[in-house]
């Protein structure tokens, strides 16, 4: 329920994620593969849980280590709820990027704790566009990762995780429950009311 809707909103953004791009937190470069970039650079923090072989350059988490005006593109993956100063991050990506360069973010806003203990904060629909607004970026779109109905869905996959975490019985009873959670996710694309009040997170796309 994560991953589609940010691979999704992705593409979507894919034609305006070129050149010269920085993958800021990049872990093992997801999404490098189907990014049609000149060159792609990724850095993260020496702390990173994924495969260091990946990371082209480490860095502090909120100090870029490149000059003004030096990238045609950004990509930042769910990786603001890890930083300690999210609107100085931001404030970087944007004095990195040349002039009508894009960036495309992704954030939770309902996720249990993850990379632990490195989590902390998720973002309401008002709070990631205010960040994008203060550090001068023009918001292209901001995109919702499902309505209430998906938040529904996460909330009871996370808690029959915790109860029964025994395998293989957790993974007959999600087989049991898939046609139900099938029929709820699919009642969620239904509802089209924009900000929704609740989702799992957000995409955005944006522009210096």
């Amino acid at each position: 329920m994560h991953r589609k809707k940010i691979l999704n909103s992705l593409i979507k953004a894919t034609p305006h994620l070129k050149g010269k791009l920085l993958d800021v937190g990049c872990g093992n470069k997801p999404y490098q593969s189907i990014l049609p970039t000149d060159e792609y650079t990724g850095i993260d923090v020496g702390i990173t849980p994924h495969d260091k072989n990946k990371v082209d350059l480490m860095f502090d988490g909120v100090n870029i280590p490149f000059g003004h005006d030096h990238f045609d593109s950004i990509l930042c993956t769910e990786v603001l709820e890890h930083c300690t100063e999210p609107v100085t991050l931001l404030n970087e990506m944007y004095r990195v990027m040349k002039k009508d360069a894009f960036a495309f973010l992704s954030v939770p806003m309902f996720m249990e704790h993850h990379e632990a203990p490195y989590d902390f904060r998720r973002f309401t629909y008002y709070g990631i566009k205010k960040i994008a607004d203060d550090a001068g970026f023009k918001i292209i779109f901001l995109e919702h990762r499902g309505n209430f109905l998906s938040v529904y869905l996460a909330a009871k996959y996370h808690a029959i995780s915790q109860f029964i975490s025994m395998r293989p019985l957790s993974d007959i009873i999600y087989w049991i429950l898939f046609p139900f959670t099938y029929l709820i996710y699919k009642l969620d694309g239904l509802k089209k009311n924009e900000p929704v009040a609740v989702s799992l997170g957000w995409q955005i796309l944006i522009k210096k």
